[in-house]
């Protein structure tokens, strides 16, 4: 049995109302945050980690959406998990989501480099034990957070963020076979910044916005890093049409689908964004797709294998947060409604 997504127009954000529990059903959802990562896969989103300053400690949790059912469920996981979880990054490996860095309280001064893997089958955390390449201690990253982070051919990517004082956009890339760490120099580097976004293509990391304490980067000339040479250059994007260039941007939200990218809100430094834009890796042109229901910043986005952009959470216009879920469908798909998808 299966669902067609063909009730939502493409390119148009809605909201995903979680369902209403039955009756004497106990149904839990995730409290309002920001500063968190989700990921997704066609029938679940993995939420990890966030604050709110209503709380005391940071949220070192894991919630799971399941989409068909509409039904969020905090598992139970075990083992080591990590516990500084804002601006940290994450993505999917196989069965299990890998972790890296990230701050705890207070920020910038309780942030990690170590690097966690949850096992989505089991809910069994482990922290990996990292070495430096030749025992060469330069080879390993610094604690940090609002860096980025991807996996290409069991290679794992690390660039820029901060410790709280000094801003980066260093390189490192841990071997994750041999979970030996190696810093990589580059050529021609950009500035130093946090809470950009990058994307990779497999042979190109392209990099969006991003910012340091008193300064935002624009998304004009698009820094872009070779992945054999390690030399940074500079590609000169195209205005929209109708709209221009997107403003420049830090703690945004972005993805990367097939031959495009898209970017969601985010700070500027006069406002507070929920604009949506699309970034073509082809012609590098910028497209003005619309807006989000809400003002938002320090999101969390993340993009399914079926073409569903989904954005979680975030800091609101009145400066509280939320946990609303939004999505947007890029293409159209069908969603299995099998009982038996992605049970933990």
């Amino acid at each position: 049995m299966a669902e067609s997504s063909v009730g939502f127009p493409l390119l148009k954000v809605h909201t995903i109302s979680a369902r209403k529990p039955l009756a004497n059903e106990d149904v839990n959802i995730p409290s309002e945050r920001s500063g968190h990562r989700i990921v997704a896969t066609d029938n679940c989103i993995y939420a990890i980690g966030g604050y709110n300053p209503d709380y005391t400690e940071l949220f070192d949790e894991v919630w799971c959406f399941n989409v068909a059912t509409r039904t969020w469920t905090k598992l139970n996981t075990k083992g080591s998990q990590p516990k500084q979880v804002a601006s940290h990054s994450m993505c999917l490996y196989g069965d299990n989501i890998v972790t890296f860095g990230g701050s705890g309280l207070p920020f910038g001064l309780n942030s990690s480099n170590d690097v966690h893997l949850l096992n989505l089958k089991d809910g069994q955390w482990q922290r990996i034990h990292c070495e430096a390449l030749d025992n060469n201690a330069n080879n390993l990253p610094s604690k940090r957070y609002g860096h980025t982070m991807h996996i290409i051919n069991h290679h794992l990517y690390i660039c820029g963020g901060t410790q709280g004082i000094d801003y980066m956009l260093d390189l490192y890339r841990l071997d994750l076979k041999t979970k030996s760490w190696e810093h990589i120099a580059c050529r021609n580097p950009p500035e130093e910044r946090y809470r950009h976004e990058t994307v990779c293509d497999g042979k190109k990391m392209y990099m969006f916005g991003g910012g340091a304490a008193n300064s935002v980067f624009d998304l004009i000339k698009i820094p872009v890093l070779d992945l054999k040479t390690f030399c940074w250059s500079y590609i000169q994007s195209v205005h929209d049409d109708a709209k221009g260039y997107p403003l420049s941007r830090k703690y945004h939200g972005c993805i990367h689908y097939k031959d495009d990218v898209y970017i969601s809100g985010g700070m500027h430094p006069t406002a507070i964004l929920k604009d949506i834009w699309k970034f073509s890796l082809k012609t590098h042109k910028w497209t003005y797709l619309g807006d989000m229901p809400e003002k938002l910043y320090f999101h969390g986005s993340a993009v399914s294998p079926g073409g569903s952009m989904y954005l979680f959470g975030g800091v609101k216009e009145d400066d509280n947060r939320t946990n609303i879920l939004f999505q947007m469908r890029l293409e159209f798909f069908f969603l299995s409604l099998s009982p038996f998808i992605d049970r933990i």
